[in-house]
């Protein structure tokens, strides 16, 4: 399947115009499966320190940054142009400035904010992966009863930007505990948390005069966003599944919800055993009613009053008489404020 590739807007005034020099950073939007809402920041002049977790084998960004969202703890990856390869990357440091540089690639995550601390644009870039899981500590640090602490070197301790106020104790690197609120950015949305961290959820009716029978999953989720800011939703638990559904609205007994998992081919004769989330996230929860290739494969798969996923139908037009609402989904905000 081809791949799309957009420029989209930062959202930080294009990145500050890279901080009131010459530095300038890109956003792209990498599409994964067509269809993904996971964003990479190029940084064009700009290196990362971090520690590498496997090398992939292209030389199409676009293919990497698909790889490093579909891959657990990925935050950022490194073309290393002419070999072929690309570097994934977590446990992400610091930035340096590198003028002829252009081949990091960080992902936008949702941002964090950490009271008391005002951080420039790409500052807040880096420490919205740093506390990429929104949890008191960042992935692979242990959890104190006021400290974070994680066993690396000195050195390493000291590539730590120093705003995250790292310091090394003689035996570990250091960082404040901190402790976490979560919220959602408006009343559409509503809270909650599941085995794979806090997130915010809506499920909503589809507006028949734009979700025509016409309309593209990209249509179905470029609705979600701009009816609640966030994207068709991925399910990764039983409590999850339930959930969604329980906020269906039950005034139609028949109220089927499009959720983001999409077939690698569709419609009549398709053969298809593969499903992808929209989103770049694994599938590591299944809860299929049925997968047959005698029938109508649907481009998208719906949620059903029996919690179970809905994967093809007698016809085309079978999927429009049953579908009425969407399962939008989106990262909780997270408010961080230090342990003292």
């Amino acid at each position: 399947m081809k791949i799309r590739l957009e420029i989209v807007e930062s959202g930080y005034e294009a990145i500050e115009l890279m901080f009131a020099m010459k530095k300038l950073i890109w956003i792209f939007w990498f599409s994964t499966l067509c269809y993904a809402n996971t964003g990479f920041i190029q940084l064009l002049g700009y290196g990362l320190l971090a520690d590498t977790t496997s090398t992939y084998s292209t030389s199409d960004p676009t293919d990497c940054v698909n790889e490093c969202a579909a891959t657990d703890g990925c935050l950022a990856i490194q073309m290393v142009w002419g070999s072929g390869t690309c570097k994934l990357m977590n446990m992400i440091r610091a930035y340096t400035w590198e003028a002829e540089q252009c081949g990091f690639y960080i992902k936008n995550e949702t941002d964090v904010t950490i009271t008391g601390r005002s951080l420039g644009a790409m500052d807040q870039v880096l420490q919205n992966v740093v506390y990429a899981s929104k949890e008191e500590c960042p992935d692979g640090w242990t959890v104190g009863s006021t400290t974070c602490t994680l066993s690396v070197i000195q050195s390493t301790c000291n590539e730590y930007a120093s705003f995250l106020e790292a310091t090394y104790d003689g035996t570990d690197c250091v960082i404040p505990l901190m402790n976490v609120t979560y919220s959602c950015p408006n009343s559409v949305l509503l809270l909650n948390n599941f085995v794979n961290g806090y997130f915010c959820y809506a499920v909503i009716w589809r507006n028949t005069t734009v979700i025509t029978s016409a309309a593209t999953v990209d249509d179905m989720n470029n609705f979600c966003y701009q009816q609640t800011g966030a994207y068709l939703a991925s399910i990764h638990s039983d409590e999850e599944n339930s959930y969604i559904s329980s906020l269906r609205n039950t005034s139609k007994s028949n109220n089927a919800i499009a959720i983001g998992l999409i077939p690698d081919e569709y419609g009549y004769n398709a053969n298809t055993s593969e499903y992808s989330w929209i989103d770049g996230t694994p599938l590591d929860y299944e809860n299929f009613a049925n997968i047959t290739t005698n029938k109508y494969i649907l481009p998208i798969v719906m949620l059903n009053r029996n919690e179970l996923w809905l994967t093809n139908a007698v016809a085309n037009n079978t999927m429009w008489i049953v579908f009425h609402s969407l399962a939008c989904k989106r990262g909780a905000d997270a408010t961080f404020t230090k342990i003292t």
